[in-house]
């Protein structure tokens, strides 16, 4: 017996296997329980912490009682000069770490391993064996 299909006719679909049924459905169950883990453990703590910053009061209740800039406005007070001078050097840093490895990194770009170009890659990987601590 030969099927023979027209186009705007209705192709016979095969009947779905339970099997597939039940693993489509148990892989959108394990795919919401993942989204609903990394909320849980991801978003939800940044959440909280945003509104940390900016609440007056926060206890015994889901949302803060009220809303206020107070946190911030310590920031400027003198016992937090360390703590913006810290941030200055660190940042200014990373800016030059990232610029010296962007050079380095292009500079080694194609080049033989042998010589002056082993002895550079020796240097660049030199703060990668060499623990903070004794920094």
């Amino acid at each position: 017996m030969s099927a023979e299909f027209r186009i705007g006719q209705a192709v016979p679909r095969h009947p779905i296997d339970w099997r597939d049924a039940v693993l489509r459905q148990a892989s959108r169950v394990a795919l919401a329980l993942a989204a609903f883990a990394c909320f849980w453990l991801f978003v939800l703590p940044v959440i909280v912490v945003a509104l940390s910053s900016v609440s007056t009061q926060w206890s015994g209740t889901i949302l803060p009682a009220g809303y206020s800039l107070r946190w911030f406005e310590r920031l400027g007070s003198p016992e937090y000069d360390a703590l913006l001078t810290s941030l200055e050097i660190g940042f200014g840093v990373s800016a030059l770490g990232t610029m010296l490895g962007l050079w380095l990194a292009l500079a080694l770009e194609g080049r033989d391993r042998r010589g002056l170009g082993a002895l550079v890659d020796a240097l660049v990987m030199v703060p990668n064996g060499v623990p903070s601590v004794v920094l």
